[in-house]
């Protein structure tokens, strides 16, 4: 389930992230998500759910998801952490 089951996926190709804003600090916490905005959609909850059981501050972020250029070399802060949220194929 989407975390904003109203937002319909960006179907522009590029490297999608579970991203979270505290003012001007911006993180990339999950990705890249490689053309594929409605999977970063679906982590939004997860991602933002585990980071507030270890950091409480963290729900007060503005949690959503953003798009770089395709083939992005950035990997989300959290990858090694919340890899394991995801579901498997």
């Amino acid at each position: 389930m989407n975390y904003n089951d109203t937002q319909e996926p960006d179907t522009q190709p590029g490297s999608y992230y579970v991203s979270a804003a505290d003012g001007d600090r911006i993180w990339l916490m999950l990705g890249p998500f490689e053309n594929d905005h409605k999977a970063a959609l679906e982590a939004v909850k997860a991602v933002k759910d585990y980071c507030v059981k270890r950091e409480p501050y963290s729900y007060f972020y503005a949690w959503g998801t953003c798009r770089l250029p395709a083939g992005s070399e950035k990997q989300g802060h959290a990858n090694n952490c919340l890899l394991n949220l995801l579901p498997r194929s």
